[in-house]
């Protein structure tokens, strides 16, 4: 069971979006249910088959977390994602100032998945550089700061974080008056793979796992040794972490998660203040980041 999990759900989620959107159903209020119903989907299968029994998450977790996704994930980023910028390329459409640039004509799938593969593209830099740079990692430690995975804390994030993923991912192709159709496909598969990502589920990948960013690759990307914890950055296709030398998967379990400081703050409150505290910056840091502060 543990190989069909995660394709039936991605599946389901796509094929649901692809419906909705073609019938009727407004593009936001589409996405945002296929999401959700995602995220559902594999909170049930981490109680059906927990990969990590100490991963699963304390009372305070599940407060905080659910803070993060009411806050960040949903208040802000994803419903206002989801609304502001499907309304803006809906009205901007063909007459936007980059309109040149996109392939119009191409079908809609095929759109899709040229907006996926540049997006991702473009995240994975995003995230390398969350890392590699010292102002950057400041807002990125926030998503590393949890202890254990469960696919609520994919939305442990710093909201100026977001917005920086959010202008990146999705202004250019505002520009470019991309079909808000398509952009709806790309907020789908990125938050459905997020919530993978970030799942105690034990599942079983086989040739995916050379194709897609799953779980078995990003829970080594929060390790806490640096020098495991520097590597797979790539939000949907691992294929950059190959391509550009930040693949790592060594033949074992992941050890200890989380950060260098074992005590940076946890609360959602503490956390939106950390990234501007430099004592909890500098024993966060590693010695790049820091060389570059």
């Amino acid at each position: 069971m543990g190989y069909l999990i995660y394709p039936l759900v991605v599946t389901l989620a796509v094929g649901l979006y692809a419906f909705t959107s073609s019938h009727g159903v407004s593009l936001a209020s589409g996405a945002f249910g296929v999401v959700l119903l995602g995220a559902l989907l594999i909170a049930v299968f981490e109680q059906l088959l927990p990969y990590q029994l100490k991963w699963r998450p304390r009372p305070q977790d599940i407060k905080d977390d659910l803070l993060y996704t009411a806050l960040i994930q949903i208040a802000m980023p994803r419903l206002l994602g989801f609304m502001v910028v499907l309304y803006l390329a809906d009205r901007i459409g063909q007459a936007a100032p980059l309109a040149g640039i996109w392939p119009h004509e191409w079908p809609i799938a095929a759109q899709a998945c040229l907006l996926i593969i540049s997006a991702d593209f473009m995240r994975y830099w995003l995230h390398r550089l969350s890392h590699e740079t010292s102002l950057l990692w400041r807002l990125h430690a926030v998503h590393h700061s949890t202890d254990r995975l469960y696919w609520l804390n994919t939305s442990r994030f710093h909201p100026f974080e977001k917005i920086l993923q959010f202008t990146l991912d999705s202004l250019p192709f505002i520009l470019m008056g991309v079909d808000p159709q398509v952009i709806g496909y790309w907020f789908v598969l990125y938050s459905v793979n997020g919530f993978f990502q970030h799942s105690n589920i034990r599942l079983s990948f086989g040739p995916l796992s050379g194709i897609f960013s799953t779980a078995e690759m990003h829970r080594w990307h929060h390790s806490r040794i640096p020098a495991e914890s520097n590597s797979n950055y790539a939000n949907v296709f691992i294929l950059w972490d190959r391509l550009f030398g930040t693949y790592f998967r060594p033949a074992r379990e992941v050890g200890t998660l989380g950060l260098l400081n074992p005590d940076y703050p946890m609360g959602i409150v503490q956390q939106m203040k950390a990234p501007f505290v430099g004592e909890l910056y500098r024993q966060n840091a590693t010695p790049q980041q820091q060389k570059n502060d």
